[in-house]
C-alpha cells in the first residue's frame, strides 16, 4: 500500500537540487521512475547509479501533471479504504 508520504519524499528530492541515487526513489514509484529515466543520461557513483536534478524535476512534474503510469493502491488516510487508481 502506498501512502501520500512517497510523493512528499519525491518532492523533497526535488528540493535538494542534487544528484539522486536510484535507491533513494521510493519503491512504490520505482517502476514509473525506471520507465521515465530510459534514454536519459545517468551517472555512476561507486556501484550506484544517480539521476541528474533536472531529470528528477522533470519526473516530478510528470507525476504532478500526468500521474503515475502504473496502477497503485493509495492509503491517504489511516482509516481510508484503499482505492485502486488507474490511468484512464
Amino acid at each position: 500500500m502506498v501512502s501520500y508520504d512517497v510523493f512528499l519524499k519525491v518532492a523533497g528530492l526535488v528540493k535538494a537540487k542534487r544528484q539522486v541515487y536510484f535507491f533513494e526513489i521510493p519503491d512504490a514509484l520505482r517502476q514509473d521512475f525506471d520507465a521515465f529515466i530510459v534514454g536519459k543520461t545517468v551517472a555512476r557513483r561507486g556501484d550506484d547509479l544517480v539521476a541528474y536534478p533536472s531529470d528528477i524535476l522533470a519526473w516530478y512534474d510528470k507525476l504532478r501533471t500526468r500521474g503515475v503510469d502504473y496502477d497503485l493502491i493509495l492509503d491517504i488516510h489511516p482509516n481510508a479504504t484503499p482505492a485502486k487508481i488507474t490511468d484512464a
